[in-house]
């Protein structure tokens, strides 16, 4: 339950809110052929969380964390979203961090524009997700948004 709170808290306090768009693909993602699968896991969900789908955004969890973050919490969090007036205009993988062979973490920049009455401003985030190796097999443990000051 916490790590649910702390997904969509994270999600809603940073990300703002997000607008569908039609996908990401290689090159908006800036994701290269070659770049190991833990690459593709943000990208995965940023484009469920885009597509407001479920099943893509959580398709590489690990058990607790699918168990922390159900379906109903993402369905509440991308209506929570739709409300608002932003929109994802892109995103690229900066980096894997290898941490000790176990555990690695993507780092994403995700370009927001957000409209208001007056302006469009163009926002920065920096999408976290950890991954791990669980019974053989990599999945991903945990996530979050933060701004880019």
């Amino acid at each position: 339950m916490k790590h649910a709170i702390m997904a969509i808290l994270g999600l809603t306090l940073a990300l703002g809110a997000t607008g569908c768009v039609n996908g990401l693909d290689k090159e908006q993602t800036g994701v290269a052929a070659e770049q190991s699968a833990a690459t593709l896991f943000g990208a995965d969900m940023l484009r469920g969380l885009q597509e407001h789908n479920y099943a893509k955004f959580s398709q590489n969890f690990a058990a607790d964390l699918r168990k922390s973050t159900p379906e109903p919490a993402f369905r509440k969090l991308c209506a929570d979203l739709a409300g608002k007036n932003d929109k994802i205009t892109g995103c690229k993988h900066l980096d894997t961090l290898e941490r000790g062979g176990v555990y690695r973490t993507e780092l994403w920049k995700v370009a927001v524009e957000r409209k208001t009455k007056n302006s469009n401003n163009e926002i920065d985030r920096v999408f976290y997700v950890t991954t791990a190796l669980i019974d053989g097999k990599e999945a991903v443990i945990g996530f979050k948004f933060e701004t880019l000051f």
